[in-house]
């Protein structure tokens, strides 16, 4: 969660290492730059901000106002993937999914109310262009030309899938791509 945006999202690693973490801080920040980075005084994030060179704030273990304004931004972010998971009728396994989605959502299209944008405005200035769908919402989406050739003539041109976000380059960078997992992948 970047507090001077308001831009927010997850990354799922395999373990708590500071390789792993630094790749996420930095596809997350992308060319932006950095003043201040505030954590709860892990070690990953300890190492990761050395290597990063960026100064680094850490709050006060154990001890609430140190870190308030990040814990109630966990809580929005929980109660937020609970909900995405919930209207799209996903499991708890997809839960990962669903807090990225939630996360991207909301950086691309919540608009703060003191200033009357969006994180995503206040990053490049304009409103996001990708489309806004619900998270496992049913959707046709074309089909690559190696598989139309392949078909019959009149088949459908789409195949049905279930939107599962927007694909975005480091630091929120959208290029069109949106993410779709095929039905034909699902097995029930």
């Amino acid at each position: 969660w970047d507090a001077a945006t308001g831009a927010s999202c997850c990354e799922g690693t395999m373990s708590k290492n500071a390789v792993e973490t630094e790749l996420a801080l930095r596809n997350f920040v992308g060319s932006r730059s950095v003043n201040r980075f505030y954590t709860d005084c892990s070690n990953e994030f300890k190492k990761s901000a050395n290597e990063l060179r960026w100064v680094h704030d850490t709050s006060t273990p154990h001890r609430k106002p140190s870190h308030g304004r990040i814990e109630a931004m966990m809580r929005v972010i929980e109660e937020g993937t609970r909900a995405a998971l919930f209207q799209g009728g996903a499991r708890h396994p997809w839960w990962p999914l669903a807090g990225k989605f939630f996360l991207l959502a909301r950086t691309f299209f919540h608009i703060d109310p003191e200033t009357g944008t969006t994180a995503y405005q206040r990053i490049f200035g304009r409103e996001f262009p990708g489309l806004m769908l619900p998270f496992f919402s049913l959707v046709n989406y074309k089909k690559q030309p190696p598989q139309i050739k392949s078909d019959d003539k009149f088949d459908p041109h789409g195949n049905e899938g279930l939107f599962i976000g927007w694909h975005v380059n480091p630091g929120f960078e959208f290029h069109g791509d949106h993410l779709v997992l095929p039905l034909s992948l699902i097995h029930i």
